[in-house]
């Protein structure tokens, strides 16, 4: 039964340096925040499909252009920022701890989550971004790098998935 505890606690589902398993409403918001990410990415071409459908080639260049700004506003709603999506998640924690409030997608998930990132979390992560962001430059081999990189996803973990929910 230990044995099985000390399991739980290092593993959730696979994901590594996880403090509890993920609860069932944690893990529905990630598939929620999957097929929203997915269906921002697709929209274009659902909206050349429909566009093309309804009148012809010109209105399936105004569905695709449609269906590509939708994209980009369920991407921004859901806290995506920039091309690289750790460096954009950090900077869209940022944001966060200095006020910014949630996008719509992002309370959605939140909401089905059950689980929110408050100022203060996203001030911690901030602060132990910015303190392994510091430690990196201090390395000097490759295995070094890979251990402030793990002690960075732990203590992210830990932040976002507290061991008592409330």
């Amino acid at each position: 039964m230990e044995r099985h505890s000390e399991q739980t606690k290092q593993l959730s589902d696979g994901i590594e340096h996880m403090p509890r398993r993920m609860t069932p409403q944690e893990k529905a918001a990630d598939t929620v925040y999957l097929y929203l990410q997915v269906s921002s990415r697709l929209l274009f071409i659902l909206g050349a499909l429909v566009g093309y459908w309804f009148h012809g080639v010109y209105t399936a260049l105004v569905g695709a252009f449609a269906g590509y700004i939708i994209g980009i506003w369920m991407r921004r709603s859901m806290g995506i920022r920039g091309p690289d999506p750790e460096e954009g998640w950090f900077q869209r924690m940022r944001e966060r701890a200095e006020g910014s409030p949630r996008g719509y997608l992002e309370w959605l998930i939140e909401t089905i989550r059950a689980n929110e990132f408050t100022k203060e979390k996203c001030r911690a992560i901030c602060a132990a971004y910015d303190e392994a962001m510091d430690s990196l430059q201090l390395c000097s081999s490759q295995e070094d790098r890979e251990a402030v990189q793990k002690k960075l996803d732990q203590t992210i973990k830990s932040i976002s998935y507290p061991e008592d929910l409330p």
